[in-house]
């Protein structure tokens, strides 16, 4: 299909992200005897969320939710946000995760 004026029409992938964040303030490594921690990033950030090509996405890791934080609705203040399109039910999120290595 081709729209006047504008070229040629093409399909273009891309994920829309909400980033984590290294968790400020808390040492891990095998000298800490703590895995990684990380959470996501406030929604007000202006780094929060961006667009990133599929190519460039690790496909696989695994995250341990921190339970003993327990979970907030500071992070992402609004429930019905498209970030929660898979979890329509959650308002709200864990608070960290542990990196599993």
């Amino acid at each position: 299909m081709d729209i006047p004026g504008a070229g040629s029409v093409r399909q273009m992938e891309f994920l829309w992200v909400h980033w984590f964040g290294k968790e400020p303030q808390y040492i891990s490594g095998s000298r800490a005897g703590h895995l990684p921690r990380v959470g996501f990033v406030e929604s007000m950030d202006e780094f929060a969320f961006s667009f990133v090509d599929p190519a460039n996405v690790i496909h696989g890791c695994h995250l341990i939710p921190a339970f003993h934080e327990g979970r907030t609705v500071d992070l992402l203040p609004v429930p019905q946000s498209a970030s929660r399109c898979f979890n329509p039910g959650e308002d709200n999120d864990w608070l960290n995760f542990y990196v599993n290595m």
